[in-house]
């Protein structure tokens, strides 16, 4: 759902589970949604989250591990959807702006 948001919002296609290294090959995760262009993730924390402690930390631990590669982290959960995902459209392509992309928005 938030894929389809963010391309008809104008923002560039994110690629879906994309495997994600760093510059020696090692795999560091695999996010929900990826603009490798930018380095920019979104991932989505889903119910899953709340009731598996153990995804929840090992979501919470790869968090520095993608910062520490360049990558920036945007994590969404049920009430970025309420609004149409308007709030977190604009806070991605804020930080995808910030990166170098000069598209327009069309929401």
């Amino acid at each position: 759902m938030l894929r389809v948001r963010f391309t008809r919002a104008g923002l560039p296609h994110p690629v879906v589970n994309v495997d994600v290294f760093d510059e020696h090959g090692t795999f560091v995760g695999r996010p929900d949604l990826a603009f490798p262009d930018y380095r920019e993730l979104v991932d989505y924390e889903g119910d899953g989250h709340r009731t598996s402690r153990s995804q929840w930390l090992s979501d919470l631990a790869r968090v520095p591990r993608f910062e520490a590669i360049g990558w920036h982290t945007t994590r969404a959960a049920g009430p970025d959807l309420a609004d149409g995902s308007r709030r977190l459209i604009l806070l991605v392509a804020t930080n995808l702006r910030d990166k170098g992309w000069r598209g327009e928005l069309t929401i």
